[in-house]
């Protein structure tokens, strides 16, 4: 059965035996909840404050000793704050080394790239920036009123949707790699790259889904995302 660990041999330690699908699925899903904007938030507003001040050498040594790797050692940490920073890096490493032990073959890949991409698509601050309207509203509609095809008016749905969605998540990233920071998690400029991609496919897609729900249902509308009469549309023209 696909949930029951493969057998170990003598020679195999649990970090080179595969881990269950069930085990996989698991770590990947936790993991991408870890990192989503919504859990960072509220990890970062959740910090303690309180115990002896450290410095930077104080707090160097106790995560060599607590055998995590934190590449970007916080400012200003207390002993409390450290402890709990130290906790929740254990915690991603072992589920990265759970996510490193993936079952061979595609499905388990397939379904591995579902569950990570499912905490970030529901994730409330993640949901909020695809619908930043950084492209004035009768323009939008306008833009989308050029088009005299469905086909037309979805691609230029999805390109406006997807740039208005990657701009926002570009605005928000130095908040990002604050909050990041101070978690003691490693965050690069493949992070960026990531979420900015990830915005623009995901806001282009449910711009341009519901415009196109929209034109099937005969909406009289230049655009669901920024609904402007057509008469309006007409005056500026």
């Amino acid at each position: 059965m696909l949930f029951n660990r493969p057998a170990q041999t003598q020679q195999q330690t649990i970090f080179e035996t595969p881990a269950t699908l069930g085990e996989y699925l698991s770590a990947e899903r936790a993991s991408s909840f870890e990192e989503s904007d919504t859990r960072r938030l509220v990890k970062y507003l959740n910090l303690p404050t309180t115990g002896e001040k450290l410095s930077k050498e104080q707090a160097q040594e106790a995560i060599n000793n607590a055998g995590v790797s934190i590449n970007n050692v916080p400012d200003n940490l207390t002993s409390d704050m450290l402890a709990s920073i130290i906790q929740r890096q254990k915690y991603l490493d072992d589920l990265n080394r759970t996510k490193q032990r993936r079952p061979d073959g595609y499905v388990s890949y397939a379904l591995g790239t579902g569950a990570m991409l499912g905490p970030q698509i529901v994730d409330p601050i993640g949901m909020a920036l695809n619908f930043v309207p950084l492209v004035g509203t009768a323009r939008y509609a306008n833009m989308v009123g050029k088009s005299t095809t469905m086909l037309g008016r979805t691609a230029t749905r999805f390109g406006l949707s997807g740039a208005e969605a990657a701009g926002a998540n570009l605005l928000v990233e130095p908040a990002r790699y604050a909050m990041a920071n101070a978690l003691g998690d490693d965050y690069t400029a493949y992070d960026t790259f990531m979420n900015t991609a990830f915005g623009f496919g995901f806001g282009g897609t449910l711009g341009a889904g519901a415009g196109a729900i929209g034109d099937a249902f005969g909406a009289k509308f230049g655009g669901v995302a920024s609904p402007v009469p057509r008469e309006e549309l007409n005056k500026i023209k």
